[in-house]
């Protein structure tokens, strides 16, 4: 092999290299950009954007760091997700497997950083001996970066998996009952519906449901008018049983009877 083909040789082992350290970039820029998404519902696309341009601005480096750092970073959001849904990930690597992880990928960070920045000036191309040698460097740089694509790309498929399950979930009748739950319990009419359960509840512990009506509708009488069209109750008795706060009975008398109503035992209340 002459000297000029032994030096494409290289070159085109350097180029194949230098893509394959970008595709393990590109994975980190996935398996990062999953694990840091948290967003209210309303705001997850302009966060998406910000957080997409901020992982293209980063260096191999810092999204090396960034994954190597999964457990240091676990987030903890105090959000209130009464008025909408929030939605977050959260990625969980054992440590020993991250520690083994780190050495390997820290080494190719470095081999890579070399192949792109210095192998002007390290590699000995004036032989074809030389030339032979780089050549084999190179081979076996390759076997090593694909074998951490094929791991990354491992993580990247289970990533897919509980994306699918996720998208699953949200598009279920249960999730979406959960939801609609979710912000009748924490609607303007029913918090108010709390809040003057202590005003009128009797010492047995329960209170008039005809009682609450009235109060009802002398301090939250716009709310009430939109019982039918916003809460899609036919009735105050109907709103309190949808919402799964409150128990309901029915208390007889001589001639008649009413309808009582108290908070259930088991649903806590934050004041």
């Amino acid at each position: 092999m002459s000297l000029e083909n032994s030096r494409n040789e290289i070159y085109k082992r350097m180029g194949e290299n230098i893509m394959l350290f970008q595709k393990i970039e590109s994975i980190l820029k996935y398996i990062n950009h999953f694990k840091k998404t948290a967003s209210h519902v309303s705001k997850l696309k302009e966060n998406n954007k910000i957080l997409i341009d901020n992982l293209n601005n980063n260096t191999m480096g810092q999204l090396l760091n960034e994954y190597l750092n999964l457990q240091e970073n676990k987030s903890t959001h105090n959000i209130d997700t009464s008025k909408e849904p929030f939605i977050s990930f959260h990625l969980e690597l054992s440590p020993s497997y991250l520690e083994n992880k780190s050495k390997l990928l820290k080494t190719l960070l470095e081999e890579r950083n070399d192949l792109v920045h210095h192998s002007y000036l390290n590699f000995n191309v004036n032989s074809v001996e030389s030339c032979m040698e780089i050549v084999k460097t190179l081979d076996e740089q390759k076997k090593r970066v694909k074998l951490e694509i094929n791991d990354l790309s491992a993580i990247v498929e289970m990533i897919e998996d509980s994306k699918k399950a996720f998208i699953h979930t949200l598009k279920s009748d249960e999730f979406k009952k959960g939801v609609d739950l979710c912000w009748l319990q924490n609607s303007e009419l029913v918090i108010v519906i709390i809040d003057k359960f202590d005003q009128i509840v009797r010492p047995d512990g329960w209170a008039s449901l005809s009682r609450l009506g009235q109060v009802i509708r002398e301090t939250c009488s716009k709310e009430m008018k939109l019982l039918k069209t916003k809460y899609k109750c036919k009735s105050l008795k109907q709103l309190l049983i949808e919402t799964e706060i409150f128990e309901l009975r029915e208390e007889e008398k001589e001639n008649s009877s009413s309808t009582l109503y108290r908070i259930k035992s088991n649903f806590k209340i934050e004041k």
